[in-house]
C-alpha cells in the first residue's frame, strides 16, 4: 500500500512528478490511482518493487512461510480508471492496446522469483503449487491479443504477453450485460476479451457481475442465459469461479436459486438446469 512505500517509492505509482518527487492523488483519497507496473520506467525501482511483493507473498501472514495451505496471489488495481499514463505505461499501452499487458509481465517475472526462491535453503520447505492470478477488469479487460484472419484465431501481440506457468488472468467483464446473450453485439467487448485472453493464458479464473448493483431490488435475469455463458466460458480451460452477488435472500435476483444453478452448471454446463 501507499501509506506504507509511498514516501520511500513514489516512483511505484501514478501520478510521479519527477520534478518534485511526489504523487498525484486519486480524487478525495489519499493515495494514487494506481500501482504503476513499470515503477515509472526505472529499472532499479521495479526490482525493489517485485522484492516487496516477493517479501509480503512469503512472510505476511496468509503467505507461504506462515500459511501451509496458502497458494493463490491475487494482483489487481484500485476501483478507478485512471491508470497510470507515464512513458513507460504509456509505451506498453500503444503496443498492446490493454493496460493489463504491464502487469501480466509483471507477475511473470515475479512468478519467476517465487520459483527460484523455493529452490533455496529458506524455501525448500516451502515449496508448492502456487498461482499468481492478476485482474482483467472494468474498462481493461481486453486481452494483449491480436485477431488473425488468416487463422480465424487470436494470438498474442508477442511472447512476452504469454502467461508463465504459474499466471493467469482474473476475468472480471464488469461491464457485460448477463442478462443478454453472451453473442449479442452488447457484450461483444466480454466476448472479444474472452476469446484473446484464452490465447494467452492457459488457465482462466472468472470474476462474474450478476446483478443490478444500481437497483438491487429491481428484476435483473442473470438465470435464463446463465448456460449459454458458461458453455462458452468452459472453453477456456476455467479454474476458478467468483459469482458476485448481492448476498441479501430478499433481493429480486432469487440468490439461492442462482447459486444453486451457478454451481450446477460449474460441474456440467450442459446440465438440465430445468429439472436439476
Amino acid at each position: 500500500p501507499y501509506s506504507t512505500h509511498g514516501a520511500a517509492h513514489p516512483m511505484w505509482y501514478s501520478g510521479y512528478d519527477d520534478t518534485t518527487n511526489t504523487n498525484a492523488f486519486y480524487k478525495d483519497t489519499e493515495r494514487p490511482a494506481q500501482v504503476c507496473f513499470n515503477a515509472n520506467g526505472n529499472a532499479s525501482e521495479l526490482q525493489l518493487m517485485k522484492e516487496a511483493f516477493l517479501n509480503t507473498m512469503i512472510n505476511h501472514k496468509y503467505g507461504l512461510k506462515r500459511n501451509s495451505l496458502g497458494y493463490v496471489f491475487i494482483i489487481g488495481n484500485e476501483d478507478n480508471q485512471d491508470y497510470c499514463d507515464c512513458d513507460a505505461c504509456n509505451a506498453d499501452y500503444s503496443k498492446y492496446g490493454v493496460h493489463n499487458a504491464t502487469v501480466l509481465k509483471f507477475c511473470n517475472s515475479l512468478a519467476d522469483m517465487v520459483s527460484a526462491w523455493m529452490e533455496t535453503e529458506e524455501g525448500k520447505p516451502y515449496k508448492r503449487d502456487f498461482e499468481i492470478l492478476f485482474l482483467a477488469y472494468d474498462t481493461d479487460i481486453g486481452a494483449p491479443a491480436r485477431y488473425n484472419n488468416e487463422e480465424a484465431k487470436y494470438e498474442p501481440i508477442d511472447s512476452t504477453v504469454l502467461c508463465k506457468k504459474n499466471v493467469s488472468v482474473f476475468f472480471a467483464p464488469a461491464r457485460m450485460d448477463a442478462k443478454r446473450s453472451i453473442y449479442d453485439r452488447v457484450n461483444v467487448e466480454t466476448y472479444d476479451a474472452f476469446e484473446g485472453w484464452k490465447a494467452c493464458s492457459d488457465e482462466i479464473s472468472l470474476y462474474l457481475y450478476q446483478s443490478n448493483w444500481r437497483d438491487v431490488f429491481s428484476y435483473y435475469d442473470a438465470l435464463s442465459l446463465m448456460q449459454e455463458q458458461y458453455q462458452l466460458f468452459k472453453t477456456g480451460n476455467i479454474k476458478f469461479i467468483h459469482n458476485s452477488g448481492y448476498g441479501n435472500p430478499a433481493s429480486s435476483r432469487f440468490e439461492t436459486l442462482t447459486s444453486y444453478i451457478s454451481s450446477t452448471l460449474a460441474k456440467d454446463v450442459n446440465a438440465d438446469v430445468k429439472t436439476a
